[in-house]
């Protein structure tokens, strides 16, 4: 294996350990803001989401900071293959807004 080939994969499996101990990192920190009451369960957004569009499919769900606080954002395609995202205040459940995209 060439000393490129081999740079390439430690590159590779440090990149991939990264991204995994982030994705724990922000499961982690989602479970004890819900375990402590800050943020409604995942479940109860994605509840809302399938009554609203009951012919989609959730694809991603993430916890995100923003300017005015937690928010879900959840991405859905429906029968149509029409994808939207939707965005839900995670202390309330309540939907912010969402956009087609």
């Amino acid at each position: 294996m060439s000393k490129v080939a081999r740079l390439a994969l430690v590159w590779m499996v440090v990149a991939s350990l990264a991204t995994a101990y982030a994705d724990d990192d922000d499961h982690e920190r989602a479970r004890r803001l819900h375990d402590s009451g800050v943020i409604v369960p995942l479940e109860k957004v994605v509840a809302k989401v399938r009554a609203t569009y009951p012919d989609s499919k959730v694809l991603e769900a993430e916890l995100k900071d923003k300017e005015h606080g937690l928010t879900y954002e959840i991405e859905i395609v429906d029968k149509a293959g029409v994808v939207r995202e939707l965005y839900f205040d995670a202390r309330s459940g309540e939907l912010l807004g969402s956009k087609q995209e």
